[in-house]
């Protein structure tokens, strides 16, 4: 299995992907070659902050790319617009209102980022 990794966001971040308890390392814009048979377990992460995602394949000559999910980046960009467009139309600007609203769609996304910041698809 190949497995390709790209990140735009940051250069120096690592992947590492972990097979039946082997552990690999992939740098930025490389990749690596696995070998895999039907029936192993195959989970990857990206940085040291971040949950162990298993790698559902189905060809031990599958090749996926792991890239920043740009649907959650997306939605956290949107979630930020609606926020700041609220404020001011509710003429709010209370600095804890400003602090708590900041705070919590902060902890919102780094939750979110935490669990579905990378996928994996499939390279067809």
């Amino acid at each position: 299995m190949k497995i390709y990794y790209a990140n735009s966001l940051s250069k120096r971040m690592q992947a590492t992907v972990w097979v039946n308890d082997q552990v690999y390392t992939i740098q930025n814009a490389s990749h690596i070659d696995v070998p895999v048979r039907r029936g192993d377990t195959v989970l990857y992460r990206v940085g040291k902050f971040a949950a162990k995602r298993p790698l559902h394949f189905q060809s031990p000559d599958a090749q996926f790319t792991i890239e920043t999910n740009k649907r959650l980046q997306s939605t956290y960009m949107a979630g930020l617009l609606v926020l700041i467009m609220a404020l001011w139309f509710m003429k709010q600007t209370s600095s804890l209102w400003v602090t708590i609203l900041l705070l919590a769609c902060v902890a919102g996304y780094e939750l979110s980022n935490y669990f579905y910041g990378y996928t994996a698809k499939p390279v067809h």
